[in-house]
């Protein structure tokens, strides 16, 4: 079960694309190709990364494995890479489904140079994006890893990710449509409706569901409580 996330349109056209490409997996063998299977989301915190992986996962009919960075970080030396490791392991005997990587970032960064004032951390998280590397080439199903900090990437693991989808805040259009969303069974007619939703430019969905819940909460309460 996942939500219809509400896309920006070059957001929603990247990813119809994708998902079209994934469904013409016959068409594109017969040529010698084969479905891209990694994307990377990028985009400030709040903008809905990891609904949109939800959702695709939903629509791709196959369950999602969430992975948070501080299950594998670990300061003891090569325990991150073994961690990394392991999990791939078990992936592999999973059977079909999409793995997400969420704050990718923490485990994907840049590697770091010799001659760094800690160089027992440096080669932990060199150590760490390789296996990652290594391991990401190996694998066959569907990946999809979500960052706020693209730039901080290393470039090779990003090389690694053959769609990359850049999240905004939304505009007003989808600001009116996340806002009347969120604040349903109640309705707002549509000239107070913009008027809400231009309050709100510059802010991300998750900022318009925190603020319409706490309203839909308040009507609700707010009888009972005088």
């Amino acid at each position: 079960e996942a939500s219809e996330p509400i896309l920006a349109r070059p957001v929603r056209a990247a990813l119809l694309e994708w998902l079209d490409e994934i469904w013409a997996a016959d068409e594109l063998a017969a040529v010698g190709l084969a479905p891209r299977r990694r994307a990377l989301f990028s985009g400030p915190p709040g903008v809905g990364k990891t609904t949109l992986a939800h959702h695709l996962a939903a629509r791709l009919g196959l369950p999602m494995l969430a992975v948070r960075a501080d299950r594998l970080q670990s300061s003891y030396m090569s325990q991150s890479a073994k961690s990394l490791g392991g999990l791939f392991d078990q992936l592999a005997d999973a059977g079909p489904m999409m793995v997400f990587f969420d704050e990718f970032d923490s485990i994907a960064g840049t590697r770091i140079g010799a001659g760094g004032h800690n160089p027992t951390a440096a080669n932990n998280h060199n150590l760490t994006v390789n296996t990652l590397l290594a391991r990401l080439d190996a694998f066959t199903g569907f990946a999809v890893a979500a960052t706020n900090a693209a730039a901080d990437i290393d470039g090779a693991v990003w090389r690694r990710f053959d769609i990359q989808i850049a999240l905004e805040l939304p505009g007003a259009q989808e600001g009116e449509r996340i806002l009347a969303r969120y604040l349903a069974p109640y309705a707002v007619p549509g000239g107070e409706l913009a008027v809400l939703a231009d309050a709100f430019a510059g802010a991300t969905p998750a900022l318009m569901r925190s603020f319409a819940e706490s309203l839909k909460r308040q009507l609700v309460l707010g009888p009972r409580l005088g």
